[in-house]
């Protein structure tokens, strides 16, 4: 199967447990298939038109085909992409209904800055080195 685009994590870059994911999601995406984009940074992209006015409380995986998931199902998405034990994590997780992963999802997304605080400034993950 061709991929239309490269997977996509699209991240609030001002909070912090935001900026968790995407630093966990770079080290473990060891052959570095996934793009990282915050949120603020959409208006100049291809994902602009797919997402719309999405609210900043969300996370977003786009997969290759174009296929959006959003809230527990953007991390489940990136936990199967990244292969390997995490896929064993994805299996578990994903027996638990979306109703109930998500009503967890919108508990920490309503109050993240305040438990996990807000950045000063939009977090951009490291660039990753190339191997020769």
């Amino acid at each position: 199967m061709t991929e239309l685009i490269k997977p996509t994590l699209i991240y609030d870059g001002y909070c912090n447990l935001c900026s968790w994911l995407v630093r966990f999601t770079q080290r473990h995406d060891k052959q570095g298939r996934i793009n990282l984009l915050p949120l603020q940074d959409l208006h100049d992209t291809p994902f602009a038109d797919i997402l719309g006015d999405l609210p900043l409380r969300t996370v977003v995986f786009v997969n290759t085909q174009g296929e959006v998931s959003v809230k527990s199902r953007a991390v489940l998405g990136i936990l199967k992409l990244l292969g390997g034990g995490w896929v064993v994590l994805w299996s578990v997780i994903v027996i638990i209904p979306n109703p109930i992963r998500d009503f967890f999802y919108n508990l920490i997304s309503r109050n993240r800055y305040k438990w996990f605080g807000k950045r000063q400034t939009c977090y951009y993950p490291l660039p990753t080195k190339k191997e020769s």
